[in-house]
């Protein structure tokens, strides 16, 4: 289990699909011929690479463990105010340093 959760761990960082589906494999052999808690890990990681593969085919890569882990969310876009040169989110129409308009377009 140690192995194939290593080779879990790559392929999500690689985000590879031939990676995905191997690890997949790895655990679908692995809960059919183990039992116990061996099994159930073997579940788990089917379910962890099914999650990644499928958020891998959607375009959206997954979070890394350690952001997961301790809640880093992914940084917002943001833009700077051409005026006061602070950064503010891409979204803002008004920056809220110096009151700057900025084009809709």
């Amino acid at each position: 289990m140690k192995e194939a959760w290593k080779a879990a761990n790559f392929a999500v960082l690689t985000d590879d699909e031939r990676g995905y589906s191997v690890v997949r494999d790895l655990a679908g052999e692995i809960e059919a011929r183990a039992s116990g808690r061996t099994q159930r890990n073997a579940v788990v990681l089917g379910s962890y690479i099914s999650h990644c593969q499928d958020t891998s085919a959607a375009g959206t890569r997954p979070a890394s463990l350690f952001a997961r882990l301790f809640g880093a969310r992914p940084a917002q876009k943001t833009k700077t105010c051409p005026e006061c040169a602070e950064t503010v989110k891409a979204a803002a129409r008004v920056c809220r340093f110096c009151d700057h308009r900025f084009d809709d377009g």
